[in-house]
């Protein structure tokens, strides 16, 4: 097709959307001197193409071209922020089923080691109302549980200067939920997170869950994006399926592992205790335990991992 053809087509085209593929196509032929030879069939296939539909490979003519081009990808690439410096990270603290004393001992230790920045490390707030799993119906309050995260972001920011809030597994209850029940005000920006922990507001910044963090030469995850369910020793796993330096949380417990690869460097998994309450109603019996940590890096990168237990309302 010359592109003085292609031209015109694209032009009935747009003035006439809610026309018919055959419809135009006889009128076009009726208006158009350059159409009045091409057959009406062949031409509404050519109109149903250009206006995205499909066309058979033996629906083309000789005396037609059709310019192909490869179409947008959805697919995005996740960021990836860095961080510096002296970073303190706690993570699945579960408001409002957090253990108030552990959760205290955690941000008064804190407050002496004066952090550059404190990373809220995925599962922050439980939103026990959005689970997909068989809630207590006198604790399906999601305003309260948003009131009481809000609470706690007020007191923290009276404590250090400089927030992160990295989105978790439960942070995506609100997004799942509003995707499977109410998709209409997916688009909404009042029922978002962000808004309605008015996190632009205090200046935090708000990191999607499969993104990514850096502090020196150590990624930092939640947890949830390299599954581990069910074993052992999570830290000898995730470092196993990351490859690399790995700190994470989403797992309650706080462990340490360590090897040596192929090329002689050394890599290292911490997985980092939780500061919820130990034994809820869907686990009484586990091996959780309360915990958060610290990231020291250099100028180079290199960084340093305090991977802290608390113990009877005691950092050890």
């Amino acid at each position: 097709m010359t592109k003085s053809k292609t031209r015109i087509l694209q032009e009935y085209i747009n003035q006439f959307p809610d026309l018919g593929h055959l419809p135009l196509a006889k009128l076009i032929i009726n208006e158009v001197p350059e159409f009045k030879n091409d057959e009406v069939d062949v031409l509404r296939k050519v109109i149903s193409f250009m206006r995205g539909g499909a066309m058979g490979e033996n629906d083309f003519f000789e005396d037609i071209q059709v310019e192909f081009e490869i179409p947008d990808s959805w697919y995005y690439e996740p960021e990836k922020y860095e961080f510096e410096g002296k970073v303190a990270i706690i993570n699945d603290i579960h408001i409002p089923f957090h253990d108030k004393f552990a959760l205290k001992t955690a941000i008064d230790y804190l407050i002496k080691y004066n952090p550059d920045v404190v990373l809220l490390n995925g599962d922050i707030g439980d939103y026990y109302a959005n689970s997909r799993f068989v809630r207590d119906p006198n604790l399906r309050n999601l305003a309260k549980e948003i009131e009481i995260i809000n609470q706690f972001l007020d007191y923290l920011q009276s404590k250090f200067t400089r927030i992160v809030y990295k989105e978790g597994n439960h942070e995506e209850r609100l997004y799942d939920y509003i995707a499977l029940k109410a998709p209409e005000l997916g688009d909404i920006e009042g029922v978002k997170l962000q808004s309605l922990l008015r996190l632009d507001q205090r200046n935090i910044i708000y990191i999607e869950n499969r993104n990514r963090i850096k502090i020196g030469k150590l990624s930092v995850i939640h947890g949830n994006e390299i599954p581990a369910a069910g074993i052992i020793n999570v830290a000898r796993t995730k470092i196993i399926r990351a490859m690399g330096n790995v700190l994470f949380g989403h797992h309650h417990v706080t462990q340490d592992f360590t090897q040596r690869t192929i090329d002689d460097r050394v890599i290292g998994a911490w997985s980092v205790g939780c500061l919820c309450g130990l034994s809820p109603r869907f686990s009484k019996f586990n091996s959780w335990n309360h915990g958060f940590a610290i990231v020291e890096t250099d100028s180079d990168g290199n960084f340093e991992v305090q991977n802290k237990k608390i113990v009877n309302n005691r950092v050890v």
